[in-house]
């Protein structure tokens, strides 16, 4: 259908053109994979925020734009110090006493700056708080019409709010979860995998959409009521 939505990967064409964003904050980072999406994405726009800042330095990586109230960082860090007065990079430094977290500013800005596409590093870690606050954030992407995903080493995720299609081909990881965010999902229909589904109501409380998988060349994801919380996932390899 012509309003279907199709999650694309990072190596898709489609989504290495325009002015694309990637977020590194405070959590847990993959050395190997963030270096290996630098290394096959041009991002016109980088993001640190606060204690991500950590990562960017250590690898020599230069932001376009730092972001956050450094109470992890730590204001007066020589990290933070070292950007300042570099022209080419735009700082901004807030109030720990604030109402958004430094993950959620880092996504406003980059919607701000007209990003087209964005993808974030670090957005979990030990604090579950931090982890569900920046799930939470997606919204503001989904309400702006603009792909921001979530990612580490085992995980994609990402909000949707219509039909959708991934390719099995091209999706990350043998996992397929979906969850409902923000209230119940109506008459869910999931085709091209192992567990189908047809015309279900997905309940906040319900555990149904956990670790699906595709079996088919495309799955398809259709509901008419809701906002799907999708997450592709993998074993960590050891």
């Amino acid at each position: 259908m012509e309003d279907t939505k199709e999650l694309l990967t990072e190596n898709n064409t489609e989504t290495n053109s325009g002015s694309r964003a990637i977020i590194i904050s405070g959590g847990t980072i993959d050395r190997e994979q963030a270096l290996a999406l630098f290394k096959e994405n041009n991002y016109r726009y980088i993001v640190g925020a606060d204690a991500g800042l950590r990562f960017l330095y250590s690898e020599n990586i230069v932001p376009t734009h730092i972001v956050g109230d450094f109470d992890s960082l730590g204001s007066g860090s020589e990290i933070l110090d070292s950007y300042m007065g570099n022209p080419n990079i735009v700082i901004r430094i807030f109030n720990p006493v604030k109402d958004k977290t430094d993950t959620e500013i880092a996504i406003r800005l980059c919607l701000e700056l007209g990003a087209e596409d964005i993808t974030i590093l670090g957005w979990n870690g030990a604090r579950v708080d931090h982890t569900i606050g920046n799930l939470q954030s997606l919204m503001a992407p989904l309400k702006a019409g603009i792909p921001c995903v979530l990612k580490d080493v085992c995980n994609e995720v990402r909000l949707v709010d219509g039909e959708t299609k991934i390719r099995k081909s091209e999706a990350f990881g043998k996992y397929l979860s979906l969850f409902p965010f923000a209230g119940s999902v109506g008459n869910l229909t999931v085709e091209g995998v192992k567990y189908p589904l047809k015309g279900h109501t997905l309940l906040p409380n319900d555990s149904l959409g956990v670790s699906n998988e595709i079996t088919d060349e495309v799955c398809r994801i259709s509901f008419d009521r809701g906002i799907l919380l999708v997450i592709m996932s993998k074993d960590r390899d050891h």
